[in-house]
Order: C-alpha cells, then sequence, then structure tokens
C-alpha cells in the first residue's frame, strides 16, 4: 500500500515527465494499492482546474486523462470524525504543514507505508516522523 498525494497524482496523469518519474510511479502505483485521505478527489479536482487555467491540458481532456485513475487499485480513506480534528490540527502544527498536508502524512504513518509526493516540507516531515518517501 502507498499514499499518494494530489498534486504527484497529477503529474503523473499528466504525463509530466520533467516534474515526476513516470516509469517509476507507475510501478509503485499499478502494483500497490493506494490510499488517499478523504480531500483528496477534490484536492485532485483543483489540482486540474489549475492545469486548464495554465494551459498544460485543454478542459475537453480532463475525461480521459482521468480514466487512468480506473488502472489503479484506490481507496479513498473514510472522512475524520469531529473528535479527529484537534489531533490532526495539533499534528500539523508540530510537523509546520497545513492540515491537508498532515493528513496525508499521517495516514501513511498511521499504515505504516510509503508517501508519495512532490512537496518538499511534506517529505521532510514524512521523513522526521519514520515515514519512507517516494520519489526517493
Amino acid at each position: 500500500m502507498i499514499v499518494i498525494d494530489a498534486s504527484i497524482a497529477a503529474a503523473w496523469l499528466l504525463n509530466e515527465t520533467d516534474v515526476v518519474p513516470a516509469e517509476e510511479l507507475l510501478g509503485a502505483f499499478s502494483s500497490e494499492p493506494i490510499l488517499v485521505p478523504p480531500h483528496w478527489p477534490t484536492e485532485l479536482g483543483n489540482a486540474f482546474r489549475k492545469a486548464v487555467r495554465t494551459k498544460r491540458v485543454i478542459a475537453d481532456d480532463i475525461d480521459s486523462v482521468l480514466r487512468r485513475l480506473a488502472l489503479l487499485d484506490l481507496t479513498v480513506a473514510p472522512p475524520l470524525q469531529m473528535i479527529e480534528i484537534s489531533p490532526l490540527i495539533h499534528f500539523a502544527l508540530d510537523l509546520g504543514l497545513s492540515v491537508y498536508d498532515a493528513s496525508y502524512v499521517r495516514l501513511a504513518a498511521a499504515r505504516q507505508v510509503p508517501l508519495a509526493t512532490l512537496d518538499t516540507a511534506m517529505k521532510a516531515a514524512a521523513r522526521k516522523i519514520g515515514v519512507a518517501t517516494l520519489p526517493a
């Protein structure tokens, strides 16, 4: 199992090989079950909105690009309960991350699985608490 953030998923889906090592990730993404936090679909949607605005993809191609997600064994984690919000906020504060980013790190730590991200702050935070990261 692997936790992937929306930015690396968007880069992979858009074939941005200058940003993400596509072959390395395709191997990991296609051979491992993937787990994402509950806000991931919305965050991925926003990444694609930004990709359209910056002309990295045209709006008419979004559906076909997103169909690549069907190749993955992808599970969205259940929503957090209200009682879990305060610990997540403190976790984020301790690691110097946004609550959104901390949710990826926390999910990977709780499941003891690697985190795939392009975000350097998330990578550093994950490594600080003993979570492996991809790409290496």
